[in-house]
């Protein structure tokens, strides 16, 4: 993604992975929006294939009002409850003014080894002007596939404590924006629980440094509150 975003010679940019596919009007509907509002940032819908039914992930799903067709968030007008939830922190949801993305240095974290998507977005937020957010347009297909690194629960120690550090660094960078991140605690530290609990190799040694990492972030979670989307 980096190189690409590097190497890229169009007005915007969005991230694909392999597996996966647009929508067929995708980018008809994201370029016309985004050149309307003058956005940096475009985000749409996905949906979801799983390649098992068994195979666990967390539901997509947005708080903003899909009655409307276009919710733009600006300076004057920022809605952290909408815009951090659910799953935002998926770059593959996002179309991207480049110049923009390269004025502003915003890069995937390399050593962040689960969760840069989560960074990226974050950083991407803080400092844009304007988003444009589709409550109705679907323009991305997700296969939920069997090998990926979520589904995968059998993780070293090393790895594992490589997560937490990169959490942790995500938790602290949403707190230094102002930004809550209760909700992308959850979404985060429930799926490290499963790996911890998948993985034999953790001494107690290991177990306590992850704890040491992510112990405050743990006991000041909030409930989330009981509604249609969550």
């Amino acid at each position: 993604r980096n190189e690409g975003t590097r190497l890229a010679t169009a007005k915007y940019i969005a991230y694909l992975d392999g597996d996966d596919s647009y929508t067929p009007n995708c980018f008809e509907v994201c370029l016309r929006e985004a050149e309307e509002t003058k956005s940096q940032v475009v985000w749409f819908r996905r949906e979801q294939e799983k390649e098992r039914p068994d195979l666990a992930f967390p539901v997509a799903y947005t708080k903003w009002n899909q009655l409307n067709k276009r919710v733009v968030i600006d300076r004057d007008n920022w809605e952290d409850d909408k815009m951090f939830c659910g799953l935002y922190g998926m770059a593959t949801s996002y179309m991207f003014d480049l110049d923009f993305l390269r004025r502003n240095n915003l890069y995937f974290h390399e050593d962040i080894l689960f969760g840069e998507d989560f960074m990226f977005m974050i950083e991407v937020c803080a400092v844009s002007d304007r988003i444009c957010y589709l409550p109705q347009h679907i323009g991305y297909h997700y296969y939920v596939n069997s090998h990926s690194l979520v589904q995968n629960t059998k993780k070293t120690a090393k790895e594992l404590i490589q997560y937490a550090q990169g959490f942790k660094r995500i938790f602290d960078t949403m707190s230094k924006y102002g930004i809550d991140s209760n909700e992308t605690r959850q979404s985060m530290i429930v799926p490290q629980g499963r790996f911890i609990l998948g993985s034999p190799e953790l001494t107690v040694e290991d177990r306590k440094t992850i704890k040491d990492l992510l112990y405050k972030y743990v006991v000041t979670m909030r409930l989330l509150p009981a509604d249609k989307s969550s």
